[in-house]
């Protein structure tokens, strides 16, 4: 009997009785270690570390729930010590250090990226590398996001 694995086709072995030629599936070493991660389910973390851009998980408020390793190197600062952040707080908005903090301020009302996100929460529309021009602290940098609504949290993708 031949076997086969089930998800490459990669002729695996022969096993008794060797004339049969009906055909076995299993899966084979290259593949499990594939799947592996998924199969045991994979971190929020590592998932998000996959990818190659900034990505902030955020909730209703705009407060980070989640971080990747991208959004860490552009924010200069750990996982950790973002986490709990407000979206301005942890772009460094220079309007999120006024009296009344980020979202508060009279500049926020005008903020593209609260405006998208609160309309996201209303709609559940994606809106994908929309313009935004952030007033850090270390002056204005301009970056493309792209935000999606996922059950009750907000993914943010942040390109340069």
């Amino acid at each position: 009997m031949k076997v086969i694995c089930s998800y490459c086709r990669k002729d695996m072995e022969q096993k008794e009785p060797l004339d049969d030629d009906r055909i076995s599936h299993a899966m084979c070493l290259e593949c499990y270690d594939y799947f592996k991660e998924q199969i045991e389910g994979l971190p929020l973390e590592k998932y998000l570390d996959k990818f190659e851009t900034p990505i902030l998980i955020m909730d209703a408020d705009c407060r980070i729930v989640a971080a990747n390793k991208m959004a860490e190197n552009l924010t200069g600062r750990s996982l950790r010590e973002v986490v709990g952040l407000l979206g301005g707080e942890a772009l460094e908005c220079a309007y999120a250090r006024l009296p009344g903090g980020c979202g508060k301020t009279v500049h926020c009302e005008t903020c593209t990226i609260r405006m998208i996100v609160k309309d996201i929460i209303e709609s559940g529309k994606a809106k994908f590398r929309v313009p935004v021009k952030i007033n850090g602290m270390n002056g204005e940098f301009d970056v493309k996001i792209s935000v999606l609504k996922i059950g009750k949290l907000i993914r943010m993708m942040i390109e340069n």
